[in-house]
């Protein structure tokens, strides 16, 4: 169980076994920089040093409704974390057929 307390939060927490991945979402206009991709690595860190546990495989993944900067992708890819568009999941999404992702308007809300 991932720890709680001011700061520590990730969207998605799931375990099985020794395997266990983390991902954050950010839902925003703007693509995301270096500060969350920090943010998320130290949530690894943090699953990491928890005493007793025993990690096989430990994955991050980031989905970011508008992509990322180049800072933040160098560090996702010299990271090896995952990463995600609205594109990538929308591509995913129509090949389960599933319905797509909404849009999302300057003030934020959601557009069918």
């Amino acid at each position: 169980r991932q720890h709680v307390g001011k700061n520590i939060e990730v969207d998605i927490y799931a375990s099985a076994a020794t395997e266990i991945w983390l991902a954050e979402s950010k839902w925003q206009l703007r693509p995301v920089g270096e500060d969350v991709v920090n943010h998320l690595i130290a949530h690894a860190k943090v699953v990491n040093q928890r005493e007793g546990d025993d990690i096989d495989l430990l994955r991050l993944w980031l989905f970011s409704f508008s992509g990322v900067t180049q800072n933040a992708e160098a560090i996702l890819r010299k990271q090896g974390i995952l990463w995600s568009t609205k594109d990538d999941l929308n591509a995913l999404l129509k090949y389960v057929n599933l319905r797509p992702l909404p849009e999302l308007t300057p003030n934020g809300n959601h557009r069918p």
